[in-house]
This record gives C-alpha cells, structure tokens and sequence, in this order.
C-alpha cells in the first residue's frame, strides 16, 4: 500500500485536501452515541406520566379498597395487585373489560368528586366509587369488572400462606394429613 492509497483510506478528500478524516468521523460517531444515551435516559425519566404506570397504580388502589390493611396485610402488600395486573395483560377480554371499567371509573369519579382520577381520591371516596360499581345493575361493565377482580383478588389473597396467620388457619392438611384422626377430638 502506498503512502498516498493509506492517506486516502483514511480520510476523505476533495481536490487534494482531506475534509473528512477518521479522527472527525470518530468524534461524530461518538458524539451522536452521547446523544443518543442522553435522549434514552430523558425517556426513561418520563415513564412516571406511562399511561400504563398509571392503570397499574388505579388497580393497585383498586383492590386495596377491596381488602384493605386491618390487622392483615393489604391486596398490593401480598403483591395480589401485580398478579391480578398479569392476568388482565394475558387475557384479551378482561383488557378490553378493565379498559371499558377505566372510562366508566374515570367519569364517575369526576361526576363524584370533580376529578377523574381514582388514584388521586381519599380511601373514603375511592369506598363511595367501588360501592357505586358493586351496586351497578346486572351485567354492566362496572359491575362485571367488580366481581371479576374481587373473586379473582380473594382467589390469589387467601392463597396465599402470609394470609393464613391472620386468619389462624395453619395450611393445609396435606402432606401431612390428619395424625390424631384416629384419638377422640379434643377441645381447641
């Protein structure tokens, strides 16, 4: 390779004078992949406003009023909220439900309280808003959606084990079985 074949690979000319060497194009590239980082991590900082962060959180909110903390632990404190949240995304129809259930929420919280916005209510509203879905006619959405996530949330809640302390119930009888079936019964 000759001297002026190396000079010409390594940079573009234009009537004898290198415009375009690779040290430039080195800094571009490098440049361009700052940038790009920099605009990866400012959309990164914008999922707080994911429509999708916020349904999470209004189901989230949403079985809490169903079982609440009382001396037991809450829906979202046994994580019975990211489960219910799994199946509405695995199942076609109760997505299209909980999305019908989310306009209907929006509205009748903002016809309640002025805004449209379940999670920004107090528990005590929030009560008033779930006690409006229980009570909604038969085969409605709000209702439908009611029911469907409360047996699902009790389903998954009492399931469970952490809950079982609460209720003094100790498992199941198997594996083990029932050891003292064959002694008279005693007085708990």
């Amino acid at each position: 390779m000759t001297v002026v074949s190396a000079i010409r690979t390594s940079s573009i000319y234009n009537g004898g004078r290198a415009i375009f060497s690779r040290r430039v194009f080195l800094r571009i590239v490098a440049g361009a992949g700052v940038c790009g980082l920099s605009l990866i991590l400012a959309g990164k900082t914008v999922l707080h406003n994911d429509p999708a962060a916020e349904n999470n959180q209004t189901i989230k909110d949403f079985l809490d009023i169903l079982i609440p903390e009382d001396g037991s632990p809450s829906a979202s404190q046994l994580g019975i909220d990211k489960i219910v949240i799994d199946e509405i995304n695995r199942n076609k129809d109760l997505l299209e439900l909980t999305g019908k259930f989310f306009v209907w929420l929006e509205a009748a919280s903002k016809k309640a309280f002025g805004t449209g916005r379940f999670s920004r209510l107090n528990d005590s509203q929030r009560q008033q808003i779930v006690a409006e879905a229980a009570e909604s006619a038969e085969g409605t959405v709000p209702r439908t959606f009611f029911y469907v996530i409360l047996r699902g949330a009790f389903y998954h809640y009492y399931a469970n084990p952490l809950s079982w302390k609460y209720l003094s119930y100790n498992g199941p009888p198997q594996p083990v079985g029932f050891p003292d079936q064959a002694e008279p019964p005693r007085l708990s």
